[in-house]
Order: C-alpha cells, then sequence, then structure tokens
C-alpha cells in the first residue's frame, strides 16, 4: 500500500507500508523543506528534521526492551564507515545529560571562540582512560577548580579514602610543581607559580607524632669494614673494635650505590655495645662520600681505656 497525505502547507509525505516484508515509514518533505514532529505550527513543533541535500549519514534511534537501554546513534545503510556525531545548542546554551528525568549529572558550557576542547579515550584490560586537551592553541593543560573554598581528591572512591588531596587557598601564588624526567635525569618537587614569591621555603611534615621519613626502608646490616647498605638512610654494626686510648682508627666503608662524591652526608654513633669510658669513648670523626661508597672514621677519644665493642653507624644520604 502507498498513500500520500499533506501535513501542512507547504509540505508533503510519503506514508509507505508493504503488507508482505518489514517495513518502515518514509517522512518526506518537499525540496529544502523539514520534517516537524508534535505542535501545531512548525514554530511550536517538538521536533525538526530538515531535508539535507543527498544526505547518506543519519540518526538512528533504537528503542528497547525491559532491562535494556535505548540508544541514539550515527548511522545509515548508505552512510560513511566511520562517522562522527554532534550534540549543539542553540546561541550560547549549555549542554546538560540529566538522570532521573530532571537531575542534571554533567554539564559542558559555552565558551565564545573556543578552539580548544576535551576528548577522553577509553581504554582496554588495565589500561588508564585517557583525558587529553585538544585544539589549535598550542602547548595545553588542564585546569581543575573547585566551587568556592571546595578540595580536590584524587584517587579512592570518595573523599575520605582519596589518595591526594588539594585544598583551596584563596588568592594562593606559591604552588607545588611536579617535574618528571627523561631517562637519566631526576624529577623534582619545587616551590613555583608564574605569580609566586621569588624566595619561598617549602613544608613536608607528618601528622600529629609523625615525622618525614626519606629515602627507602632503613637498611640494616652488621660486620667487619666493605658492607654493602644501599638508600638513603641506614644503621651499620662494626665488628668488635678494640682501638687504643686516645686513637684514631682504621676508616670503615660502607658501600652504598646512593652515594656520588658530591652526596651530602649525616653520620652518627647510633650505639655501642660497650661501657663509656670503662670501655673508651668512640665518636665520628669524618663521614666522607665517594663513588658509590661512605668512609667513616671511629676514633676513641677516652684518655685511658681502649674501644672494647660494636659500634652502630647510622647515616643519612641527603644529596
Amino acid at each position: 500500500m502507498r498513500r500520500s497525505l499533506p501535513l501542512a502547507a507547504g509540505l508533503a509525505a510519503w506514508v509507505v507500508a508493504w503488507s508482505a516484508c518489514a517495513q518502515g515509514i518514509l517522512l518526506q518533505p518537499t525540496s529544502t523543506g523539514a520534517v516537524f514532529l508534535a505542535g501545531t505550527t512548525a514554530a511550536n513543533s517538538a521536533a525538526q528534521f530538515p531535508q539535507t541535500s543527498n544526505s547518506v549519514n543519519q540518526w538512528i534511534e533504537t528503542s528497547a526492551a525491559t532491562g535494556s537501554a535505548p540508544s541514539i546513534f550515527a548511522g545509515g545503510a548508505s552512510g560513511d564507515a566511520t562517522e562522527a556525531a554532534i550534540f549543539g545548542t542553540n546561541g550560547t546554551g549549555s549542554l546538560s545529560f540529566e538522570t532521573a528525568g530532571s537531575t542534571i549529572q554533567f554539564q559542558v558550557t559555552h565558551t565564545a571562540s573556543a578552539v580548544n576542547n576535551a576528548q577522553v579515550t577509553g581504554s582496554t584490560g588495565t589500561n588508564p582512560i585517557l583525558f587529553t586537551p585538544v585544539g589549535t592553541g598550542g602547548a595545553l593543560g588542564f585546569l581543575l577548580a573547585a566551587k568556592g573554598a571546595g578540595t580536590h581528591y584524587l584517587g579512592g572512591t570518595n573523599s575520605a579514602n582519596s589518595s591526594v588531596q588539594v585544598p583551596t587557598v584563596a588568592s594562593a601564588v606559591n604552588q607545588i610543581v611536579l617535574t618528571p624526567a627523561v631517562s637519566g635525569s631526576v624529577p623534582s618537587i619545587t616551590v613555583g607559580g608564574s605569580s609566586g614569591d621569588a624566595n619561598r621555603n617549602i613544608s613536608v611534615a607528618g601528622i600529629g607524632t609523625g615525622v618525614v621519613l626519606l629515602g627507602q626502608a632503613i637498611c640494616t646490616i652488621s660486620g667487619a669494614s666493605g658492607q654493602t647498605c644501599n638508600g638513603m638512610r641506614g644503621i651499620v654494626t662494626t665488628n668488635s673494635l678494640s682501638t687504643a686510648a686516645s686513637t684514631a682508627a682504621a676508616a670503615y666503608t660502607i658501600n652504598n650505590s646512593s652515594v656520588t662524591a658530591a652526596s651530602l652526608l649525616e653520620c652518627t654513633i647510633n650505639a655501642y655495645s660497650g661501657v663509656v669510658h670503662t670501655n673508651g669513648v668512640p665518636v665520628i670523626t669524618q663521614c666522607v662520600p665517594g663513588a658509590g661508597t661512605i668512609t667513616v672514621a671511629i676514633s676513641n677519644i677516652d684518655t685511658a681505656n681502649a674501644l672494647s665493642g660494636t659500634v652502630g653507624i647510622g647515616f643519612a644520604v641527603l644529596n
């Protein structure tokens, strides 16, 4: 059955159906006209579909049964193999995505003459999702702005178990700058900001009675000179020393791959198994960095008694 029905002034449509096979209905305007749905006139219609000459790329709306979601996507039997889709607003209006019929969950606002925009790229397996600024504006970054005095949270599933917290500071100019590095170079954490102070300290603190720990876990080892104790912190216990009174002992060497000849070191006596004064008084008189080594000189400053015991050498590599 094929039937032509007038829809409105200046418009015509074909209502097409064949009882022998599955077919649809084609609403076809004349020339460059448009199809309008609902309403009493073109001006107050609910939807408008302008005629595009030789169009092959189309919107396909697919309804769904219970438990499934309806969909809208770009397609067309004769359309391009790869098609993009554009959602737009009129004038300076915002594009909002809602749930429950009226609750806005995501909104894209208008920026006059914008040439840069955000691109979201999905991923496979355990690869991260990619958020990328794109456009013709050259080197681009993202600015994450809080509302009022709000705080940014990164990681976790809520603010209580987030991995990183960045509170908003009104009129802040001094910033933390995290700079990665290429192979063979060292990444850095510095104070910066294009309008920041010329000279500014950085504060790193624990909470309550907590302290700031440097480097890896503390290395502990014991034995004669030449022990290997890598990392930024360590405690090396010597073999039993018997240095005579008022005598500088031979150097004790600690091998440490974190140390260079230009490193800044701090060395202390961490423990002594002997009785002070009865078994001499051990002190560190030198702590010298080298290429992969720390050379420590332990002297006995007691004027009467020799050392008799092991000495714990605590060190920190400040580089």
